[in-house]
Order: structure tokens, then C-alpha cells, then sequence
């Protein structure tokens, strides 16, 4: 294939391709109809990825699989089997996975079109709907020169053909365009224009929102502006396909909607005022609005002309060309979500806006970005850190251009049809310019400011605005004074720490609308134990002591004080606070807000309990105006009360130490690594972090296995030292320091962590042991726990200031108590196994020649230690040799200690002996293990050489034979896993089998009186390798009649019973007088309720000749007889039920049909309710006679589906 021809077929720009040559075609296929999609994706299936609007049709030959995609959106008009709901959304992996195909021929029988010509489809970029050319040339050319196949060529009808324009001829693979990327190169001086990579064609919803029609970079080779771009509409369309078409840089809006003018077919921007400097390049989108124009509508848009004052290169590019569908996008709503208060100047995380977002029932919607425009006349500048919230978390990253804010979701937000959900913009109204009683309102101005896209057509969704500036949005007027002063409500009441420095007390902003300053500013510091703000405790102490120093007011942007710092002993002591009046002054810029907060020490000594800060109001003489010189009126000061900081409560550093409640005392075998021993939970007091750098650990020892312990001294037996040979401690994942190894005084200490617990928070370290492989203290077991005997003395700690603090809870593990968590050391552990009964199949009819088959699955549990198993056995059957012919392979699967999954495959020998050895079947401590079977059954053989039908296959696994497992910690060896063997369900196999279901006949409606009455469906499905031969099955009738007197119901009679092929009514299968009977001797029965209400009997069908099934598929057979007195009253209606029996007979046989023989099949019994054959017999010897020569039929043993379901008819 040329490499210009291969770039053209690598780029999905073909459509619904149609090439053509004089060619000898022979079995090319056509499109077949597609009427339903299953998992499968069948021949002439459409497709699609769900993030590209491109359709392809799918074409599926020996040779290959290949894809088409769609152009125009007329095919689906040129074809009765392809409609929109038949698209299937498949993976890109797929996708990537068919060929490209843009070849075509027509060839329409049924109109009398086969031409012989193979066109090649290219998109026509002028309008139409793509253009055909005629490749005319040879058919070695075909596949040597252009590099085409033959299976790749689409069979078209004619219409398709004649809708595409004529192009010249394709002679040879020159005449192929060289379609590299849609891009131009910078020439070096002006702008250059270029498309971005996009689809060459899509299809597009009607009342879409921000369909993306053309991406395309500037690129600016020299400085200079462009203050204006005209967009054209091309192809065969109309301006009233659309309602708005936008300008968007990037995720920016740079105009609002224009429409599409009638007359130039063009859409002009002016007044762009786009600045590029050298160097620069920078990303546009034209996205358009799609209005509900008409299906089958094609539109583009062409960059034709832009006014800068440089040079242009590049002019001109085209986008997208899009077909318009029948169906519409579904519909995302935008609504208001509430409605905020009116915030002030200076607050902090203000809440600006609330709107709730709908999606339609049509599709679910992905929302990317939402760009919201404010109304009032504050400027959005004055708004620091934008956040959009979903249930308090921040969801979308945020940019501000002018008077817009917009949103972009770090990821595709889902809303499910039909549902909801609501979003809160917030902001902090910190940033200076901003002035009491502006306002602020954000809503939805543009319909594409909002854009969502669809998970069926994969764009832009429609959009309804009911959060515009007339309707849902809230205005909001900023509240304050000359001069605001605003409380963040930080910190909020906490703990804090004794000598902690530099602590935050009271965090606030002050703006100003004109240039101040501050020459007086008042604090007070309360005892606050009795409450915040009344009666609160006496602070006389606090000041005596000096407990809290270096108090001041700090610029938090700065980290300058602008007031003080000063201690508290040199407040005035009112008794119930402590006073002090500043006269610093500092000052605030008109449109200013400056960030302050109130900092203290507290002192090492400080009494505990709650204290808090309160900056008092500002009076008429301490804040002065410098544009007039005069004190600023105290009504123009907010607040006018004092502004009291939340309760601070002064703890004492702490630790407190615990133990988790995992890991639990447990078992582990010698010669164990990383047993978990013990977790310790470190819970620093909500004051200070703490630091931990030093830990020592004390070992217990028992050698019985209850009773106390005594700490593991080298003098005691066993000595820790001896049982444990090292011990780590983990933070998680994470090792603190190095292993250690435990002294002749049973202890190990961990020294130079550097391990951190933040304030308030609890951190747990793990405890890790290694135990030798050597002889025990005490012959069976020994125990060990792990402790911190003194905590104060074994744990050092400091806070966050460097002091020393105190831990409590000695020997949290239970010291020398048997408690707590103890582990003990066992020799050697256990491994077992049994049959899994949830996994192992129950009995059942197995198909001759399938693969793969699962047999049996056995659970093997490790007892106090991991194992490996190495060799085990499988017997196939109770009886040696029976069965070995019914097995090709048999496949081991299991689990190995890397987590995946190991397989083996073995046969079995001449004496029914499967042997397996090299395996690496992992079981874990304290866990199970799942051994999995499985049999690939050999064929049936009707000369009686290998498989039987009948026979009884069963996966067995032998307990004590060529087994072997390895122990992971004591490593020693298990040769049996009990005392006896286990066993699986045994099977029946078969060359084939029916199924059974039973249904009403969809002529009848209620019940009633007449002869020829449509009793039951019966459908047959033969699955397997043959067909399946049908000669007997019972029924189960029960009659129930409303009247006890008078003339009963019955069901039945003398020449009132047939059956039919339901594809042929008019020929019975079976005469009256044998082919049904009641299991008495009784044929050709009648049934009624006599004297009583209701009566339950059998119906045995026995057909005159075999019925045949084809193997893979069903036939249905109709039960018709009489229905006589069938009636209603008071009482209720009658009615009859009927169902397929199940089969009476316990035990599977195989045989010839006879009436005598109780060892094979009777066909007269009733213990024998159904009778069929697999055919394995092979048909030179298979009959359906009576004691004849045919030994393949059976009973209904293990037939799937009986009983049936029940078919009742009511009056």
C-alpha cells in the first residue's frame, strides 16, 4: 500500500467509503441486517467509541474485520435495517481492532444493480455529502500498487452510490491525495492559523449545546493583535441548523452567541482585542449551539478571514463536518439551589451563589465546565480563592476573566438521568476594591457558558437556563461600613498546649473605603472557665503568674505586629478580665483589606482550663480618617459591639498509650518471620503534637500454655532471648529505626525515631517478631507477649515546644497477667482438606469432547502456618480403570504464594491414576485454598472404543498417595492431609442432552368447553454433539372443580388426546390408542374430579416414532385434547394445571428400549418417565423398536428443567 494511501486509511476521515474498479468479486458480503446487539458485535453492526460522535459499519469476513464510518447521516434513511438506537458504544481498544475500509461497489439483486466498479470515498469538503472516485485500474494494481484486499470492498445499494458527488479517477497511487495533518507551517512573520487534530465528520444531535465545529491554534511569528474573525457555513445545511455560535479561548467565552446570517452564511466577531506576543501560541474553539434543524442536514465552518494587523497565513481551514441526526441531546438544567444571605466585607469562604444542575431522562451527563457572569456592581476582582463545592468539597479548578468566573471540573462531574445535584460558590471578599452596598449577582448568561456532553451522542447536551439575570440567580448586597472589621471564626475552641508560642487567638480582616488610621485599639483576656462572654472566672492569677506573654496584633501577610507585643502582667486586672488600650497606630489603604490575627505565649507554668481573647469595639476618637483629617463617625464602623474569639483551652502536653484490638493472640509455628505480635495506639493530647524518640519493649515468656508470664530473663525458661530472635516496630508500612535483638534481661530498646503523633490524633505501631526453627522450651509450645512495662520510664517524648511530657497506662498489654495478646509457638501445624460443596458441581449430565470441565473443587486450610504443596494425586472414579477412557486431560488450577494462578495437566494412567508433582499450590496460615479439576472429556465412541455413554466420570482426590506439602515455618514435610479419600459428585456423560420447558399455548385464553383444546407447549432443546431422539415424557394434570354435583370436568376421552409439531398442526405425531397413556393400563385416558373438588393425575406421551432435535436447536410439541364441563359459579372458576414431571427413576441407565428388562430402559414402566437417546450408537445400529438392537437410550436422570413450570387455564 502507498505510505500516502496508508496515511489516508490510518486517519478516520472515510465514511461510508464507495470505490470503484473493474473487479472479479466473488462471496464479497454485503450489509446484513442488524436488528439486535448482544455482547457479540455481528457483521454490519454500527459502532462507536463513547468519546467520539464518529459511526463506523462494521464488515466481518475469514480474512479480516473491518470498519467503514458513516459520512452522511442519510445513510440511515438509504437502508431499512440501520437506525440511530442500534449504535453500539465499544471500547477504543475495539474499535482499534477493525480495519479501515473506505472501498466500496454497488450491488443491489433485488433492483437489478451489480456493477462492477469499486469507487474510493473521500469526504467532499465543498458541500456535499462526500464524493466517489473511481479506481480504475487493474486488479493486480488493486492489491500490489494501492495494497487493497479484496474482502475489504463494501457491498452499497444504489442509492447510496448516486447520493455521493463524482470525482476524478484514481489511475494509480498517485492520484491519491497526500493527506497529512490538516496544519500549516508558521511562515515566520505574522499569525498562523492551523487546525487542531479533530474529526474530519460526526454526527450531532438536534438542540445540542457547545458542539465543538472547529479547534484551531494562532501562532504568532512577530507581535500583533487580531481584532476580528469571520467563520463561514459550508456543506448542505442551513443557518437555521443553528442558535448560537460562540468564540472560546480555551475554556473561555470571548462573545456572546451570534446567529449565522441568512444571506452571507457567515458568522463575524469583531472587537476581539486579541495581544499575541512573539512566540505565542494560544488554542480557539468555535462552538456552536445546534437548534432542532432538520435530520439529515450537513454543516461546517470555514475560517475565511481575520482582521489583525499583521500578516495571516494559513487562511483558510475548515472543521468538522457535521450530519444532523433525527434525535435530540438530552437536556441539562441549571436552576437555582437556594438562597444566600447577604455577605460582608472582608469575610472569609462567603457563600456567592447555589444552583442545581438536572439532567433529562435521555442520558446520563458528564459535566466539564460552568462559566458564571456577575451582574452587580462589585468587581469580581475584589474575590479571592474561588471554590465550586459538591457536599463541601472542592470539585473544580477556577479562573477570572472581567466580569466572568469560570469553573473546570478536575474531572467529568456524572449525573445520572434524571437526576440532581447542587453546587455553592465561595469566595473570600478579601482582596481590596470592593465597597459596602455593591452588589454581586452570578448567573448563567450564555447557554455554552454551561457545558455538559451527553453519554449517548458524546457532545454537548442541550441547555435550560433558569439561572439567568431575570430568573434564579440571587443579587447579593455586600454589607459593611467605612470601616469593616470581620470575624473569621478561627480558630475554632480547641486545645491548646502549656508553653506553646506564638499561638492564634483571634483571626479578623479589616477593610477600609477610605485611607485611615488606627491610633487606638483595645484587648481584653478573659479566664473563660464559667462561659464565653459572662460570668467568666477570675483572671487575677493568670496576670500575678504572667501566664500568657508576647501578646500582639500581627499583618498575617506581613508577619508584622502592628500592636505590641506586651505580656499579661502588665493588663489592668479587673478581676473578670484583663484590660489593655494601645495607642500603636497603623494604618488601612482606601479599598484595602488587611489580614490581622491576636498572638500569645503561654507560659510553661500556666494553670489549665479555658481562656479566650476579646478585641474591643472601635470608639469615636480612635480611628482617623487621612483624606479629611476627622475621627471616623462610629456609625460607620462594623461592628459596633466587640468581636470575642472562641475559647482556647490550655492542656498539658499528654500521651496516652493503648493497645489495638488487632493483632489477636494467635498461633505460629518455629522458624515464623514477621509475626504480628502486639499494636500499641499512641494518642497525643489535643494540645501539642508529640515527638517520640525512644521506645523500649519488654518481652514475657511462658512455657505452658496457660497461667501467668514472668518477664523472659536469660535466667527463666524459655529465655526471650532464645524464643525470639529479633523484633521491628512498623508505623503502617514504614520500619522505625532498625531490628533489634532482645537482651539477657528480656528487653529491646528502639532509640533515635523521630516518630511524630500529631495534636489530638492516635498512631499505631506495629510489633514484629521473627522466631528460630529450634527445639522448644516446653516439647509442644511456648508463649510470648510483647510490652511497655513503665510507659513514663520506657517511652521519652516531647511536645511541640521541646518539653518533656508524660505518658500513662503502664503494661498496656496486660504485663505478666495472661491477658492481652499473646502468641504462642507451636512445633508444626496443620494441613487438611475437603470437598468444597458451594463450588464443587452437583451431578449432572456432562457433554462428550467439551473441555474444560469442572469436576470437583477442594478447599485445603492451613492450621498455625502457611504450606506449599508439591505432588498430590487424582483418581477418576470409585472403581480403578472404569472411566479412564472418558478423560483426555485433567487440569489442576490453584493459587500460588505470587498471587496467581497455577495450572498443571496431566493424564491418567491404566489404572485411573492422575499424578501431579512440581506444583507450587500455596495455602496460607490460618486461611484456605481452593484446588480446582477439571476434565477434557474424550469423544464417544460408537464402536465402543473409548468414552461410553452412561459412563460415570468423578474427580477424586487421594489423601495419602505421592502427596506432599512443605511447611512455610517449621519446613517440614505432610504426606496426607487426613485418613481418607475425597470425593466429588460423579457424572453422567453423554453425547448430547435435552432441555425441557413447558409454556401455554398463545391460542388459547381461558378455559373452556370444546374439543381440540390447546392443553401445552412443550419445547426440546438438543445440545451436544448429536441430535436427540425423543420417545417418552410424562405429564402432571391436576383438575379442580368449583361444584361437587352435577357434571364434573374432565379433560380427555376415547380419540381426544393428539400431539403436533407446533410448525405443522395438521399432522399427528402419535395415534390415541398408544401414544397416551395414565401409568395404569389405562390409554387414551379420560380424567375428572368425580365426586371431590380436585384430582391429581399422570399423563405418560409415548410417540409412535422417535422425535428428532438437530443438535443446537428446539422443537416445540402441542398437546391438544378435550375439555368438557368446564364451569363457574359463586364458589370460583375452574381450572386445570399442567407440567413436565420429573423423572422417578434415582438412578441413570443406559440400554435398548424393552418391556422386560428392568436393567435398561422400560419404556411401559411408570418408574421410567421420560425416554431419550444421545445417538451415540451410531446411526447404523440406533432404533427406537422394542427389545431391539439400539443400546443408546435413557432415562430422564439429571434432565435440566423438570419439573417444569406449571401451565394453568382458568375459566
Amino acid at each position: 500500500m502507498s505510505s500516502k494511501l496508508r496515511r489516508k486509511l490510518q486517519k478516520a476521515v472515510a465514511a461510508t467509503v464507495s470505490v470503484t474498479t473493474t473487479v472479479w468479486l466473488v462471496g464479497v458480503s454485503a450489509f446484513v441486517p442488524f436488528t439486535a446487539f448482544g455482547a457479540e458485535i455481528a457483521d454490519g453492526a454500527l459502532i462507536k467509541t463513547a468519546d467520539n460522535p464518529n459511526v463506523y459499519i462494521v464488515k466481518k469476513t475469514d480474512n479480516g474485520q473491518w470498519k467503514r464510518l458513516i459520512l452522511s447521516a442519510n445513510i440511515f434513511n438509504q437502508y431499512g435495517h440501520l437506525s440511530w438506537d442500534k449504535i453500539m458504544t465499544v471500547s477504543q481498544a475495539v474499535l482499534d481492532g477493525y480495519q479501515n475500509s473506505d472501498v466500496v461497489r454497488a450491488f443491489d439483486p433485488a433492483n437489478g444493480v451489480d456493477d462492477p466498479k469499486v469507487y474510493l470515498l473521500e469526504p467532499d469538503m465543498v458541500g456535499d455529502e462526500g464524493m466517489r472516485r473511481w479506481v480504475n485500474v487493474t486488479a493486480a494494481q488493486f492489491t500490489d500498487e494501492l495494497g487493497y484486499v479484496w474482502d475489504q470492498v463494501y457491498l452499497i445499494n444504489a442509492f447510496e452510490r448516486d447520493s455521493y458527488s463524482t470525482g476524478s479517477d484514481v489511475n494509480d497511487a498517485s492520484d491519491v491525495d497526500d493527506e497529512d495533518d490538516d496544519t500549516s507551517t508558521p511562515s515566520g512573520d505574522g499569525l498562523t492559523v492551523e487546525t487542531r487534530s479533530m474529526p474530519a465528520s460526526g454526527v450531532t444531535p438536534l438542540s445540542a449545546t457547545g458542539v465543538n465545529f472547529l479547534k484551531f491554534t494562532v501562532e504568532a511569528g512577530e507581535d500583533g493583535k487580531i481584532t476580528g474573525m469571520v467563520f463561514s457555513r459550508k456543506g448542505v445545511g442551513s443557518n437555521s441548523d443553528f442558535s448560537n455560535v460562540y468564540l472560546y479561548e480555551g475554556d473561555t467565552r470571548l462573545t456572546t452567541g451570534k446567529s449565522v446570517n441568512a444571506d452571507s452564511q457567515q458568522v463575524v466577531f469583531n472587537n476581539l482585542k486579541l495581544d499575541f506576543d512573539k512566540g505565542d501560541s494560544r488554542d480557539f474553539n468555535l462552538l456552536v449551539d445546534t437548534s432542532t434543524g432538520t435530520a439529515g442536514n450537513i454543516n461546517y465552518f470555514e475560517l475565511t478571514s481575520v482582521s489583525a494587523d499583521v500578516d495571516i497565513n494559513g487562511l483558510p481551514i475548515s472543521g468538522t463536518q457535521y450530519s444532523w441526526s433525527a434525535s435530540s441531546a438530552g437536556v441539562l438544567t441549571i436552576a437555582t439551589g437556594g438562597t444566600p444571605t447577604n455577605p460582608s466585607l472582608g469575610e472569609t469562604d462567603a457563600l456567592l451563589a447555589t444552583f442545581k444542575l438536572t439532567a433529562s431522562a435521555a442520558e446520563d451527563i458528564e459535566v466539564e465546565r460552568i462559566a458564571l457572569t456577575n451582574g452587580g456592581s462589585g468587581s469580581l476582582d475584589g474575590v479571592e480563592n474561588w471554590s465550586l463545592l459538591y457536599n463541601d468539597e472542592e470539585v473544580a479548578a477556577s479562573s477570572v476573566s472581567g466580569d466572568i468566573v469560570t469553573f473546570v471540573f478536575d474531572t467529568t462531574f456524572l449525573i445520572k438521568k434524571g437526576q440532581s445535584r447542587t453546587f455553592e460558590v465561595r469566595g473570600d471578599l478579601t482582596a481590596g476594591g470592593l465597597k459596602r452596598s455593591e452588589t454581586m449577582q452570578l448567573y448563567l448568561d450564555e447557554s455554552s457558558d454551561l457545558h455538559g456532553t451527553g453519554k449517548t451522542f458524546g457532545l454537548g447536551t442541550g441547555i435550560t437556563n433558569s439561572f439567568s439575570s431575570s430568573t434564579g440567580s440571587t443579587t447579593l448586597t455586600l454589607q459593611g461600613g467605612a470601616i469593616t472589621i470581620t470575624f473569621s471564626g478561627t480558630p475554632a475552641a480547641r486545645d491548646i498546649a502549656v508553653g506553646g508560642d506564638d499561638l492564634v487567638w483571634l483571626d479578623f480582616t479589616v477593610s477600609a473605603e477610605e485611607n485611615v488610621e488606627f491610633r487606638s485599639t483595645a484587648l481584653r483576656f478573659y479566664d473563660g472557665n464559667s462561659g464565653t462572654g459572662g460570668s467568666n472566672g477570675d483572671i487575677t492569677g493568670e496576670i500575678a503568674g504572667n501566664y500568657f506573654t508576647d501578646i500582639k496584633i500581627v499583618d498575617v501577610d506581613s508577619g508584622g505586629a502592628v500592636v505590641g507585643p506586651f505580656d499579661i502582667s502588665s493588663m489592668t486586672d479587673t478581676s473578670n478580665y484583663g484590660a489593655k488600650t494601645s495607642t500603636e497606630r497603623y494604618t488601612v489603604d482606601a479599598g484595602e483589606t488587611r489580614h490581622f490575627q491576636i498572638l500569645a505565649d503561654v507560659a510553661s507554668n500556666a494553670t489549665t482550663g479555658g481562656y479566650f481573647v476579646q478585641l474591643q469595639n472601635f470608639g469615636s476618637s480612635t480611628i482617623k480618617s487621612l483624606d479629611t483629617g476627622n475621627f471616623v463617625n462610629t456609625a460607620d464602623i462594623v461592628p459596633s459591639t466587640a468581636i470575642v474569639g472562641n475559647t482556647q483551652t490550655v492542656s498539658a502536653s499528654a500521651m496516652t498509650i493503648t493497645t489495638a484490638s488487632t493483632p489477636v493472640s494467635d498461633t505460629f509455628v518455629k522458624g515464623a518471620n514477621n509475626i504480628p505480635s502486639v499494636a500499641f495506639l499512641f494518642k497525643a493530647g489535643a494540645a501539642s503534637d508529640v515527638t517520640i524518640s525512644s521506645v523500649k519493649l519488654t518481652a514475657y515468656t511462658d512455657d505452658t500454655t496457660s497461667g501467668v508470664f514472668v518477664v523472659g530473663t536469660s535466667s527463666v525458661t524459655p529465655a526471650a532471648q532464645n524464643l525470639i530472635s529479633s523484633i521491628s516496630i512498623y508505623d503502617g508500612a514504614t520500619q522505625l529505626g532498625v531490628s533489634k535483638s532482645i537482651n539477657s534481661s528480656g528487653e529491646a530498646t528502639f532509640n533515635g525515631l523521630n516518630w511524630k503523633v500529631p495534636a489530638g490524633v492516635q498512631k499505631k505501631l506495629d510489633v514484629k517478631v521473627n522466631v528460630p526453627n529450634q527445639t522448644l522450651g516446653n516439647s509442644n509450645s511456648d508463649r510470648f507477649k510483647i510490652d511497655i512495662t513503665d510507659v513514663s520510664a520506657d517511652v521519652t517524648a516531647t511536645d511541640k515546644d521541646g518539653n518533656d511530657i508524660t505518658e500513662t497506662a503502664d503494661a498496656p498489654n496486660g504485663g505478666t497477667a495472661d491477658s492481652g495478646t499473646r502468641i504462642t509457638v507451636a512445633n508444626s501445624g496443620t494441613l487438611s482438606a475437603a470437598l468444597d460443596n458451594a463450588a464443587t458441581p452437583k451431578s449432572d449430565i456432562v457433554i462428550a469432547g467439551t473441555t474444560g470441565v469442572l469436576f470437583g473443587a477442594f478447599k485445603f486450610t492451613g492450621t498455625d502456618e502457611a504450606f506449599t504443596i508439591n505432588k498430590l494425586n487424582i483418581k477418576n472414579g470409585t472403581s480403578t480403570g472404569n472411566y479412564d477412557d472418558d478423560v483426555n486431560t485433567v487440569t489442576l488450577e490453584y493459587p500460588k504464594k505470587d498471587g496467581s494462578t497455577g495450572t498443571k495437566t496431566a493424564s491418567f494412567d491404566g489404572t485411573g491414576i492422575s499424578t501431579f508433582s512440581a506444583l507450587g499450590f500455596y495455602v496460607p496460615k490460618d486461611g484456605s485454598a481452593l484446588l480446582k479439576v477439571k476434565y477434557n472429556l474424550e469423544q464417544v465412541a460408537a464402536n465402543g472404543g473409548g468414552a461410553d455413554s452412561g459412563d460415570l466420570p468423578q474427580a477424586i482426590f487421594d489423601y495419602n498417595t505421592n502427596f506432599e506439602a512443605t511447611s512455610e515455618g517449621a519446613g517440614t514435610n505432610s504426606t496426607s492431609t487426613g485418613s481418607a479419600d475425597i470425593s466429588g459428585n460423579a457424572m453422567t456423560l453423554r453425547n448430547a442432552r435435552p432441555t425441557f420447558d413447558a409454556s401455554k399455548p398463545s391460542t388459547v385464553g381461558n378455559l373452556v368447553s370444546q374439543t381440540n383444546f390447546d392443553l401445552i407447549d412443550v419445547k426440546v432443546t438438543a445440545a451436544g454433539n448429536d441430535d436427540v431422539a425423543l420417545k417418552k415424557m410424562k405429564l402432571t394434570l391436576n383438575l379442580f372443580d368449583v361444584a361437587t354435583v352435577g357434571s364434573a370436568l374432565t379433560v380427555g376421552g376415547s380419540t381426544q388426546w393428539a400431539i403436533y409439531d407446533v410448525t405443522d398442526l395438521n399432522s399427528e405425531l402419535g395415534s390415541n390408542t398408544s401414544a397416551f397413556e395414565n401409568g395404569v393400563g389405562g390409554q387414551d385416558p379420560s380424567f375428572t374430579t368425580g365426586n371431590s373438588n380436585s384430582t391429581t393425575t399422570n399423563l405418560y406421551v409415548t410417540f409412535d416414532n422417535e422425535e428428532r432435535i438437530q443438535a443446537g436447536t428446539s422443537k416445540t410439541f402441542r398437546i391438544r385434547t378435550r375439555i368438557q364441563n368446564a364451569h363457574e359459579n359463586s364458589n370460583g372458576k375452574d381450572n386445570v394445571t399442567v407440567q413436565l414431571a420429573t423423572e422417578e427413576d434415582a438412578n441413570t441407565r443406559t440400554g435398548a428400549i424393552t418391556s422386560s428388562n428392568t436393567n435398561v430402559v422400560l419404556l411401559a414402566a411408570t418408574s421410567v418417565s421420560f425416554v431419550w437417546s444421545d445417538l451415540s450408537a451410531g446411526e447404523a445400529t440406533h432404533s427406537d423398536t422394542i427389545d431391539g438392537s439400539s443400546s443408546d437410550w435413557t432415562n430422564g436422570f439429571k434432565i435440566k428443567n423438570l419439573p417444569s413450570s406449571s401451565v394453568t387455564h382458568t375459566k
